[in-house]
């Protein structure tokens, strides 16, 4: 199957109705959140909105959780222009108890208790004709998504930006159409939830915004400095990620060469919490420096200045996943250096040349690729050849395109 293009249904909607290009975005996450989940949902809304299409989001007004970092970037609400309302609306169930019984199973989700006032909401503000588009995760959106558009009869989209599976199957089989970050999330959410040809279905990455000046603004890029190699890494540090096996691999290589030390640069951001605290401060140094928490605009200033963009995937489940940072770094022109499972980033990496690549356990050939980048500039070069030849296919336009496309054939 080629997942660039969505697949035709052989029923359509008898409703000749989307042309009106209206969209209900239902997302418990959205901006000011300034993390990866705010930052991706409300690039997505942006770029629709640039498509023409009118977009109402359905979003959650108290998302801040107990156990995970929830810093706000309200610069993000700017880039929202008229096409689109902003709905926010209180989970009043809100609690550490449902979070610990959701990461323990006990709960499907731990956001249970902003479907009823979600519902409740969306009532009043879905009027005219349009497609009901959940993302998820949480699945909480979907549940909310499938009631409103079977209750307004309206089209439903679910965009899957991770694999979940908690999700009942009759809900994504009543969808039209299904959205997923790469072709092998979306080959397995499709073989999971029994997916047929009657719904249509498409990958979209997260991808980037062409112009960064969007964004940065009137900044003025710092040149890089030529005596020292300056690898950066954006987003959120937890054990998933385990982002610090980069300092660990830096610093097995200085006991055998510390001149190493002369030549590189490593600047970790991103939110302060346990995992900075217990597994990346022991390796920080004058070379390996925590920057903490910056606003996404200072995230992609400070992307410019670099030379490589560093991210890591630590478990097997993850193989299907390509972290969002990975096309921020190539909307800075950065090659990747690279470590995690058998899957969809190591393709990408390899398909297009476009970085280094290690299996996450392999210690050894993760010091190997951080000496090449070290000792073989004129494959650096290349790698940054091939950044500049192949990153406009992840530019956030074309990816829209493709979602505007999908949603207005739904009602052909």
């Amino acid at each position: 199957m080629d997942h660039d293009q969505f697949r035709l249904a052989p029923q359509e909607l008898s409703k000749n109705q989307i042309m009106g290009k209206k969209i209900y975005l239902i997302s418990y996450y959205f901006a000011p959140l300034g993390r990866a989940d705010g930052v991706n949902r409300t690039l997505l809304t942006k770029g629709l909105a640039d498509q023409g299409w009118k977009i109402d989001v359905v979003s959650c007004a108290n998302y801040k959780g107990t156990f995970l970092n929830f810093q706000e970037d309200t610069s993000l609400l700017r880039l929202l222009g008229e096409q689109v309302a902003l709905y926010r609306i209180e989970n009043p169930q809100q609690s550490p108890f449902r979070e610990l019984a959701a990461a323990v199973g006990m709960i499907p989700d731990a956001f249970e208790g902003w479907i009823k006032p979600a519902i409740s909401a969306c009532k009043k503000i879905v009027q005219d004709f349009g497609v009901i588009y959940a993302v998820i995760p949480p699945v909480t959106n979907a549940i909310v998504a499938s009631y409103i558009s079977q209750h307004n009869q309206m089209p439903l989209v679910i965009d899957f930006r991770d694999n979940v599976f908690n999700l009942n199957r009759d809900i994504v089989q009543k969808a039209q159409a299904i959205i997923a970050s790469t072709p092998q999330s979306l080959t397995e959410m499709i073989q999971f939830y029994q997916i047929g040809d009657q719904i249509k279905s498409l990958v979209a990455y997260n991808g980037f915004l062409e112009n960064s000046t969007d964004v940065i603004g009137s900044q003025q890029k710092q040149k890089k400095n030529n005596q020292k190699i300056k690898i950066i890494y954006t987003g959120l540090l937890n054990y998933a990620q385990d982002p610090a096996i980069l300092a660990r691999c830096i610093k097995q290589l200085s006991k055998t060469r510390p001149d190493i030390m002369q030549k590189l640069g490593i600047d970790y951001y991103g939110p302060e919490n346990y995992y900075t605290k217990i597994f990346l401060k022991p390796y920080l140094s004058q070379v390996i420096k925590f920057k903490g928490y910056v606003i996404f605009s200072e995230a992609l200033l400070a992307m410019s200045q670099a030379d490589f963009g560093y991210t890591s995937l630590r478990y097997n489940s993850k193989s299907y996943c390509i972290p969002s940072k990975v096309f921020q770094y190539l909307s800075q022109g950065l090659p990747l250096i690279a470590t995690g499972p058998d899957g969809a980033l190591k393709e990408l990496i390899n398909t297009y040349k476009i970085g280094v690549f290690s299996e996450f356990s392999n210690l050894e050939r993760h010091k190997e690729n951080i000496l090449n980048i070290i000792e073989k500039p004129h494959c650096v070069e290349e790698l940054r050849m091939n950044v500049q030849k192949f990153s406009h296919i992840f530019q956030l336009k074309e990816q829209i395109m493709k979602i505007s496309e999908l949603l207005k054939s739904l009602g052909n």
